[in-house]
């Protein structure tokens, strides 16, 4: 089996743009939960989002914020890694993302909508039969495709290989790690792009939302390489994926330290959701990088208003964990590369 490790690490939230940004803050303890711009809601927004900065306007035409906030991330980690995919087979080079998406732009729904409306208010279907063609936004459908973040990201860095889309909450990103882990594991691929994404402070999501803990918005990508390969062009490495684990209904941490060779494990938990809200199905993978950059950093981030500051970290592994609303679960094991590892 393949050795698998972190090269990139990508992160999208309203605490920053890029893994320097966000970790800095985390460190700091700072928290970028308020009140939302729209609806009476706590979350975390990122109001300075530009897209054009991550792809080309004409690209962007048929993507949704949430797709965009995909490219961003995953944008973010690839410059981090330092990669050059043309340098590889295409068919070698694979992407998976976890998400939540649901629908085209709400906006565009709403306008296609109004198109049904016959003379007394009332849903005429026949009306919109007549006019949807006119009435809807040209790419509407393309737009709303749930997977359609795997072509976006496949288009934009040349990506041919082993792929998937899992949807769910926040399992689903970390998913989309562990399921690029074992595609490198066996040899099925030889780099990988994988996180999730989610903007789950759109008033669509929060229609849908009774959770009492802040969402946030964001990404969280990662670029995982075989370890020879990672070493053929000296890269940085954060960290090494040592097991993964998904389970519905039981605790995943288990099957993954198992799967890692781990015998037991004392816990230093740490959650970063009162730091940049509840990602959705961003949220395991923020864990992940997060638990990347601990290992990395030899540090733990204090919680929010902590004044005690940031703890030194100083265990070999650290368990990425999530868990979905109807009993879904995915772990991660990290362990700390050795110094000639770490930059080969």
């Amino acid at each position: 089996m393949n050795r698998v490790v972190i090269t990139g690490i990508g992160l999208l939230t309203a605490l920053g743009a890029g893994r320097t940004d966000t970790w800095k803050a985390l460190l700091d303890g700072k928290t970028a939960i308020g009140r939302l711009r729209e609806g009476d809601r706590l979350g975390a927004e990122i109001r300075d989002f530009v897209p054009e900065r991550y792809a080309p306007r004409r690209a962007l035409r048929m993507t949704t914020r949430a797709d965009q906030l995909a490219i961003a991330g995953a944008a973010l980690a690839v410059t981090d890694a330092g990669i050059d995919f043309t340098r590889h087979d295409p068919e070698d080079l694979g992407v998976f993302a976890g998400g939540r998406k649901e629908i085209s732009n709400p906006e565009h729904l709403l306008a296609g909508t109004r198109a049904a409306r016959g003379p007394d208010g009332r849903a005429d279907l026949r009306l919109l039969g007549e006019r949807a063609t006119s009435a809807f936004y040209p790419l509407f459908y393309v737009e709303g495709l749930q997977s359609a973040v795997l072509y976006h990201l496949s288009a934009r860095h040349g990506l041919r290989g082993a792929n998937a889309y899992f949807h769910g909450g926040p399992e689903a990103g970390l998913t989309a790690i562990g399921r690029a882990y074992r595609s490198l594991r066996r040899g099925e691929s030889r780099v990988a792009l994988a996180g999730g994404f989610d903007d789950a402070v759109s008033w669509w999501a929060l229609s849908a939302s009774d959770s009492v803990v802040p969402p946030g918005e964001g990404a969280a990508f990662v670029v995982l390489e075989e370890l020879t390969a990672a070493r053929e062009r000296d890269a940085k490495v954060y960290a090494e994926v040592t097991g993964f684990g998904a389970t519905f209904g039981e605790p995943a941490a288990p099957r993954a330290l198992a799967d890692a060779g781990v015998a037991e494990a004392r816990y230093v938990q740490r959650d970063v959701r009162a730091a940049t809200g509840d990602l959705g199905a961003a949220a395991g993978a923020l864990n992940a990088g997060v638990a990347a950059l601990m290992l990395d950093e030899d540090a733990v981030p204090p919680a929010p208003g902590d004044s005690g500051g940031a703890r030194p970290l100083t265990a070999r592994h650290t368990l990425a964990l999530a868990r979905g609303p109807q009993g879904q679960e995915a772990a991660l094991v990290l362990t700390r590369p050795s110094r000639k590892e770490q930059r080969a």
